[in-house]
């Protein structure tokens, strides 16, 4: 809770603690500031709140031996995971991750296209037709025209 200060406040919260004594002036002060008066019912209800949390009872010294006993006992006991089955899976997973990048980059890319290359002549002067006819019967036609000539 982020509450506005007052020059009082740090006064008022020492005697709250108990630390000093209160004064007459500190207390028409408290009568008069909405900021003082909100911190101190802050306060007490803060203290309120505190006395209600339960504390954890001690451990006695009868009771010692067999609270060891029991934290004995949770270390002593032998973890039931298969530890030797997940290892042997990490392994054989990660074998597999390798030998797929092995084959992944022995193998290389797809194909080269294969096309042969014809030329061809035009009536457009200064232009030149080219094209390939590829495997699959798929004609590529192209017009190159001199730079200076669009």
């Amino acid at each position: 809770m982020i509450m506005k200060q007052c020059r009082y406040t740090s006064q008022i919260e020492a005697v709250f603690d108990g630390e000093q004594k209160g004064t007459p002036e500190l207390e028409r002060h408290l009568e008069t500031c909405p900021v003082c008066s909100a911190t101190l019912a802050f306060l007490k209800q803060l203290r309120e709140g505190v006395k209600h949390i339960p504390h954890p009872e001690p451990v006695a010294d009868p009771q010692f031996p067999a609270f060891m006993a029991g934290v004995r006992e949770a270390l002593d006991t032998p973890d039931r995971r298969p530890r030797g089955f997940l290892a042997v899976a990490s392994l054989m997973t990660a074998a597999m991750v390798v030998a797929l990048a092995t084959f992944v980059m022995i193998k290389g890319g797809p194909d080269p296209v294969r096309a042969t290359e014809v030329e061809v002549s035009t009536d457009i002067e200064g232009a030149e037709v080219g094209w390939y006819d590829s495997e699959d019967d798929s004609i590529t036609i192209w017009i190159n025209m001199a730079e200076d000539d669009l």
